[in-house]
């Protein structure tokens, strides 16, 4: 049986995100060390270095043995065989090198393994699909016209780096306009719109609701990051912080979840950590009347009034309160068995 390469290339797909993003995640941490280069996944995802975590021989820590844990991850959860797994992987780099005509020859073996794959693809879509519809819960029946005429806001959740500086996602409030001056916050970085593309076309303008792709001036591409919002440079920017009061409704943990308990935080394009820093009440979820002031824990089911603090020190990200701009001030809580819970930003503390 012939099919073409990009089957199993594509259900791999998120296995290299999740490496990407852990290797993301350290580089990070190692900011404040100098001496430190970050670690490049391009140059260890290769036949060779896989070819040394497949030989199961010690690794010291760093990104082999990034690499060789979300491969133990994928392992656990597709139930292929680790070996199997690493030659999926080396077919996969083997056959980006070759030609899109050439076609991969699978047997039965691999048959099982592709199934095996397509189902954890299937079972990590619905993962996706159910905080989607979380996040949707908090959704507002603002009108229309009341975020149009707001100030505008794009979240950044990727640029097209072969292109330079062009970024995109939707317009989450207001519009924009070719020649328009513009920061990228949090870092205050100024830039004007210099192109404007909407459904593959170009366009003079850019409306709430709408995806674009903005060609941005005057900044360079490692400069932006997914979870950068753009904003109008003569209008109020978007706020950023690391301290903020919300209301949060547990949606699924098998335990009590207390102060300093950490967890991912996914708000708008934005993906960090945070820590909770103070249980302030419990309140109805229905009502939002108070239930209990200044609890323990807080447990599956219940809703409640907490502070958060993000877990790097010193770090700021972008996030709106969400009774001024919802999709901005929405976020979910998320460990590693997916969402824990929901929230909206109330307060932005510092």
């Amino acid at each position: 049986m012939q099919v073409h390469k990009e089957a199993s290339a594509h259900l791999l797909i998120p296995f290299i995100e999740q490496v990407t993003k852990q290797l993301e995640n350290e580089n990070e941490e190692q900011t404040n060390l100098i001496s430190e280069e970050p670690d490049d996944f391009q140059k260890f995802y290769n036949k060779y270095y896989l070819e040394i975590i497949k030989s199961d021989v010690a690794l010291d820590e760093g990104p082999l043995t990034t690499i060789d844990n979300v491969i133990n991850d994928f392992v656990k959860q597709s139930k292929i065989a680790k070996p199997d797994f690493i030659d999926l992987l080396i077919n996969k780099t083997n056959r980006n090198q070759r030609e899109n005509s050439i076609k991969l020859i699978v047997d039965d073996n691999d048959k099982v393994n592709l199934i095996k794959l397509l189902k954890l693809n299937i079972k990590l879509r619905r993962k996706q699909n159910s905080l989607n519809v979380f996040l949707n819960q908090f959704d507002t029946l603002q009108e229309r016209n009341d975020m149009i005429i707001a100030p505008f806001r794009m979240s950044i959740v990727e640029q097209d780096k072969e292109n330079g500086a062009i970024v995109m996602d939707e317009i989450e409030s207001g519009s924009c306009r070719i020649g328009d001056q513009c920061l990228i916050m949090p870092n205050q970085t100024r830039v004007e719109i210099t192109n404007i593309y909407h459904e593959d076309s170009k366009t003079d303008s850019g409306v709430y609701g709408q995806n674009v792709q903005l060609e941005l001036k005057n900044v360079e591409e490692e400069k932006i990051s997914p979870g950068f919002i753009l904003c109008d440079a003569q209008q109020k920017p978007c706020r950023v912080g690391r301290i903020f009061e919300s209301e949060v409704m547990i949606i699924k943990h098998q335990s009590e979840i207390y102060p300093g308990y950490i967890a991912v935080l996914r708000i708008h394009a934005a993906v960090t950590r945070v820590y909770l820093k103070e249980l302030i009440k419990l309140i109805d979820p229905k009502t939002g009347q108070t239930t209990r002031k200044k609890p323990t824990f807080i447990k599956q089911d219940q809703a409640a009034i907490v502070r958060f603090e993000l877990s790097q020190s010193e770090q700021v990200i972008c996030m709106e309160q969400f009774r001024h701009f919802p999709r901005l001030g929405r976020f979910a809580l998320l460990n590693k068995n997916g969402p824990v819970a929901v929230g909206k930003v109330l307060k932005i503390i510092e």
